[in-house]
């Protein structure tokens, strides 16, 4: 197809689910972009890297924060800071996750939504960071001392941020079920940042890091709403992808090897000299199965987290407190390079871990005997549906699908997919009066070795025992 300032047309096709014409574009640097034309007036902009974390330095996280932190045209100190004081905007966001980063915008001002872009824009491609090493201080870490007598103390918002999430167990289950699950994988790293790694990032590395990921090769750029697309693909040309060239990122995350039997890991958390050690345990059985990028996969097991865990009815969940084996129980099934389906148990007695295992699986074994309850089948699917139909009921929803897309985006899989869920949710309902749910957790769970189980455990003053 005919190129246009840069960008080719790769795909092009009309989503009935969510009133959208879309539009995949690829640019002549490598970069990806998405639009999705329909008639909301609540327009989003959104660019994303793949990061992969390299060790525990929180490099990721300490690039997000500092290339919001000045850049070439936006000379203020802290333009993110002004433009959610100064601005229309309906929301105004970065985030960094395991294997990503994205900065998303929403305006319903056209004027003040064309700024929001550009300002972001110019914040990731052409940040101060390598002009004030100060950005890097502030945000990352520094000595500080202010009288000779006194111990030299490590600052800085993000190491100060993650001293905070260290000191509690709930920020360390998601890096623990990682860690557990895919042990020979970048998933291993904190993104975010150990505390007691983040003073050994140097300024250097953090800048090698933000050359390699976050070029136009690396990126993948959303525009939804109602908008000239045409001006907008020129802009992003003209005043930023026309400076760069193609450069392979070498971004790509390997995916972890299948278990042969499942794993044991044992984690620590921090508790005061003063508080209790009995029934502060956390078990989380992990697994992993399915296909990233198959849409089968990835509604059933949505499905899978309302049966087994979400609802009021849920199978495992009631097992779990019926027996009182737990406090609470929560799901994760977040997707990385690979799904992770990971049952948690909250406020745990410490000898109990092994019957928390055996539970689990009896009631999966007794539900694939005698079967899923039909009424609360139809029940989660009528759910899920819902809340497909409704965008999660988010005032932005377009920041909603470009999360969703990136499930299968980030890892090379065709976007549009998760939007157009009626096809698969049909088939979904067709099964319902079929062995399908039962066969799906009999093999993904129950004859699947790919698993692990991880024990996070309180331990008196265990920040304390780690600054020594």
């Amino acid at each position: 197809m005919t190129a246009k300032y840069g960008f080719t047309i790769e795909k092009e096709e009309r989503i009935d689910e969510i009133k959208s014409d879309a539009t995949l574009y690829k640019h002549s640097t490598g970069a990806r972009l998405i639009h999705l034309k329909n008639e909301d007036n609540n327009k989003v902009f959104t660019i994303g890297f793949r990061t992969p974390p390299p060790n525990d330095k929180g490099i990721p996280h300490i690039v997000e924060h500092c290339v919001l932190s000045g850049s070439r045209k936006y000379k203020t100190k802290e333009p993110f800071m002004d433009l959610s004081k100064g601005s229309m905007q309906t929301f105004l966001n970065a985030m960094t996750f395991p294997d990503m980063t994205i900065y998303p915008v929403a305006s319903r001002n056209d004027k003040d939504f064309k700024n929001l872009t550009d300002v972001y824009l110019d914040a990731v491609f052409f940040p101060a960071i390598y002009e004030n090493e100060k950005i890097f201080m502030q945000e990352a870490w520094h000595r500080e001392i202010f009288n000779e007598e006194d111990p030299i103390k490590y600052v800085g918002v993000v190491y100060n941020e993650m001293r905070g999430a260290y000191s509690t167990p709930e920020a360390l289950l998601y890096l623990g079920t990682q860690r557990a699950q895919f042990p020979d994988t970048i998933y291993v790293n904190d993104y975010a940042g150990d505390p007691y790694a983040i003073p050994d990032l140097t300024y250097e590395e953090f800048q090698n890091f933000h050359k390699r990921y976050y070029h136009p090769s690396n990126s993948y750029m959303f525009l939804y709403g109602d908008m000239d697309i045409d001006k907008y693909l020129e802009h992003i040309d003209k005043d930023y992808l026309s400076h760069f060239k193609y450069q392979d990122p070498k971004s790509k995350i390997k995916p972890q090897n299948p278990f042969t039997e499942r794993r044991y890991m044992e984690q620590f958390y921090n508790i005061t000299e003063d508080d209790s050690t009995e029934n502060k345990d956390y078990f989380i059985l992990n697994y992993t199965f399915g296909e990233v990028g198959n849409l089968e996969d990835y509604y059933t097991i949505a499905l899978l987290s309302e049966i087994l865990i979400d609802s009021d009815a849920a199978i495992i969940k009631n097992a779990i407190l019926e027996n009182e084996l737990a406090e609470d129980v929560m799901v994760f099934d977040f997707q990385y390079a690979q799904n992770k389906f990971s049952i948690i148990a909250k406020n745990a007695k410490h000898e109990n871990k092994d019957k928390f295992i055996k539970l689990i699986e009896d009631t999966l074994k007794d539900t694939v005997k005698n079967g899923i309850d039909k009424k609360l089948l139809e029940a989660s699917i009528n759910k899920l549906e819902f809340d497909l139909s409704e965008g999660g009921s988010f005032p932005t929803k377009g920041i909603i699908y470009y999360q969703k897309m990136m499930d299968f985006w980030l890892h090379d899989h065709e976007p549009f997919s998760p939007l157009k869920y009626k096809d698969t949710i049909k088939l979904l309902r067709d099964k319902l009066h079929t062995d399908y749910y039962e066969k799906y957790i009999e093999k993904n769970f129950i004859n699947n070795n790919f698993q692990s189980f991880l024990n996070l455990r309180p331990k008196k003053n265990f920040s304390l025992k780690r600054d020594k």
